[in-house]
């Protein structure tokens, strides 16, 4: 039996977020840095608050009971998102530092650079 289509839009958001959070541990592995390890960080959080919304909608209610698993996750990934700083204070300290550096006249600096 297939997923209804809202659902599975809602499972692909979740796996796009969860890749693009995965690309971005990658590269914070790679190269390392304060910033970027605080993106791979916030991303993190997002991907876990969309898929876990996700996965709690199409569990339904046997995902909060004792016999399914999934609270467990569900607490558990709140918790890790928690320390050091949520995503949502991560997201703001990066807003602020992004509009603080800003200069009038002038140009937002650039977020991604390509070498």
């Amino acid at each position: 039996m297939r997923a209804p289509r809202r659902m599975r839009h809602a499972l692909a958001d979740g796996r796009a977020a969860f890749d693009g959070a995965r690309a971005l541990l990658n590269e914070a592995w790679c190269y390392g840095g304060n910033p970027l390890a605080h993106s791979a960080k916030a991303a993190a959080g997002r991907a876990h608050r969309i898929v876990a919304g996700t996965a709690m909608q199409t569990c339904g209610a046997i995902g909060l009971t004792a016999e399914h698993d999934l609270h467990r996750y569900v607490a558990r990934g709140f918790q890790i998102d928690s320390l050091c700083g949520s995503y949502a204070q991560l997201e703001s300290l990066f807003a602020e530092q992004l509009f603080n550096s800003h200069v009038s006249g002038g140009g937002l600096p650039p977020v991604v650079v390509c070498a």
